[in-house]
C-alpha cells in the first residue's frame, strides 16, 4: 500500500490527485486537500512541488469562491496556504505575487465561520513577516482596521494573530496615526491584561511600534486606562511584564515600550519607570547569561535609552560591573540597517557569527559613556 506521504510528495505527477484538488465535487476536493495539507507540514519539497503544480492559484479560487457549501473545505485551504508561507522566503514570494493578502482579506471581511477567519488570520500573519508584503493593503479602507480590532475578543487564536499582523503593518507615521485613531491602543491594553504569555507578548511588541518616534501616540499610551477594569492604567501593566517572574522576551519587550516613551519625552529620566525598571532590566538583559539575540536587543535598546541623558548613562555605569579597564564591549552584527526591512529587522537576522565584525561598542568610564554604534535614520524598533 502506498502511503499518503509518498502519494503526496509525486503531486506534480499525481494526475488523480491533482484532478481531485481540480474537481466540482467538493467531497473529492475537501479529501485532496486534507491530504495536501498534511503533507505540506515541514516539507520545502512538497511544497515546492505543489507550487510548481500549479496548485497556488486553485487554492485561492477555492478560497474566495462563495458558491461553495462544504463546512470544512474552505477551512482547510486556508491551512494548506498557511502551511505554505510558512516554508522559504521563496515561496512567501510566490504566495504575494498572487495576490493571496487582498483575497485573505475579503475572506475574513465576508465569512462569519469563525474557525475559517481564525485560519485566515494565521496564514496572514505568517505573510505579513514578509518584507515584501502589501502592508498599506491595511490602510486602503478604514474599515479593516476597525473589524481586525473588532475580532480581537472572539478568540486567543485572533489576538495573537491580529496584534502580530498589526506589529508588522505598523511602519510609518501615518501608520501609527491611524491605528491609534481606531482604537488599537486601548485593544492592545486588553490584550496585555490576558492571563496568557502568549497573547500578551505580541501585544508589547506592536506597542513599541505604535509609540516609536511618535510623541502624539506616547501621550495616549501614557494616559490610556479602562473604566470596566478599575482604571487601570495601561503603562502600569507594561511596567508589571518587567518583573522576573516573566520570561525575557517579554521583559524585553516592555523595556523597549518604556524605553520608547521616555524618547518621546512623555516621561522623565527620573521617572521611576525608566530609571529603577527599564534601565536595569536592559542592563540585566545584555549580560552573557543571555541569548545573543536578546544581548544584541537590549543593548541597541539600552543605547537609545541613555543616549542623550548624561545622568542616565551614570547610573547605568552604576549598574554594570567592569573590569580594571572600567570597560564593556558590546557587539552587534554587521550592516544593521541594511538588514532592516523597511524599518522592521528580525531576530533571526542576528546570529553569533555575525559579532566579530563590530558595529556597537561603548565604554563606561566613571562619569562618561562613550557610544559609537550604527546611526540608522530613522531609527526603528527591531522585532
Amino acid at each position: 500500500m502506498v502511503g499518503v506521504s509518498s502519494t503526496i510528495m509525486d503531486v506534480d505527477t499525481n494526475r488523480t490527485f491533482v484532478d481531485d484538488l481540480f474537481s466540482n465535487d467538493e467531497e473529492k476536493c475537501f479529501q485532496a486537500v486534507i491530504q495536501l495539507k498534511s503533507t505540506l507540514i515541514g516539507s520545502n519539497k512538497a511544497k515546492n512541488r505543489v507550487i510548481e503544480a500549479g496548485v497556488v492559484p486553485r487554492l485561492l479560487n477555492l478560497l474566495a469562491e462563495p458558491t461553495l457549501t462544504h463546512p470544512d473545505l474552505k477551512v482547510a485551504v486556508a491551512f494548506a496556504l498557511g502551511s505554505i508561507a510558512k516554508g522559504s522566503d521563496k515561496h512567501l514570494k510566490v504566495l504575494l505575487d498572487c495576490e493571496i493578502v487582498s483575497v485573505l482579506l475579503n475572506c475574513i471581511v465576508s465569512s462569519r465561520d469563525q474557525r475559517f477567519v481564525e485560519a485566515c488570520l494565521c496564514c496572514l500573519r505568517t505573510l505579513f513577516c514578509h518584507r515584501d508584503a502589501p502592508v498599506d493593503v491595511l490602510y486602503s479602507d478604514p474599515a479593516l482596521i476597525s473589524h481586525l480590532l473588532n475580532l480581537m475578543p472572539l478568540s486567543t487564536s485572533n489576538q495573537i494573530s491580529v496584534a502580530s499582523i498589526l506589529m508588522h503593518a505598523c511602519k510609518s507615521h501615518d501608520h501609527q496615526t491611524s491605528l491609534t485613531s481606531q482604537g488599537a491602543v486601548q485593544a492592545l491594553h486588553l490584550l496585555l491584561l490576558s492571563p496568557l504569555p502568549d497573547v500578551q507578548l505580541p501585544a508589547l511588541q506592536c506597542l513599541a511600534f505604535l509609540v516609536y518616534a511618535n510623541k502624539a501616540v506616547s501621550a495616549v499610551v501614557l494616559s490610556s486606562s479602562l473604566e470596566d477594569q478599575g482604571h487601570s492604567l495601561l503603562i502600569d501593566a507594561v511596567v508589571r511584564l518587567m518583573d522576573r517572574h516573566h520570561k525575557v522576551e517579554m521583559q524585553l519587550a516592555a523595556a523597549r515600550v518604556i524605553s520608547y516613551l521616555f524618547r518621546c519625552e512623555v516621561l522623565e529620566q527620573n521617572d521611576p519607570k525608566v530609571i529603577y525598571k527599564a534601565l536595569p532590566t536592559l542592563v540585566r538583559l545584555t549580560k552573557k547569561d543571555y541569548a545573543p539575540e536578546i544581548r544584541i536587543l537590549a543593548a541597541d535598546t539600552l543605547a537609545m535609552l541613555i543616549e542623550t541623558s548624561p545622568e542616565l548613562q551614570r547610573v547605568a555605569a552604576i549598574f554594570q560591573p567592569f573590569d580594571s579597564n572600567r570597560g564593556l564591549i558590546f557587539v552587534v552584527g554587521p550592516d544593521l540597517g541594511q538588514h532592516e526591512h523597511h524599518g522592521h529587522s528580525r531576530i533571526e537576522q542576528f546570529e553569533l557569527q555575525h559579532e566579530s565584525k563590530a558595529k556597537v561598542y561603548w565604554f563606561f568610564d566613571a562619569a562618561h559613556v562613550f557610544c559609537h554604534h550604527c546611526r540608522r535614520q530613522p531609527r526603528r524598533p527591531r522585532i
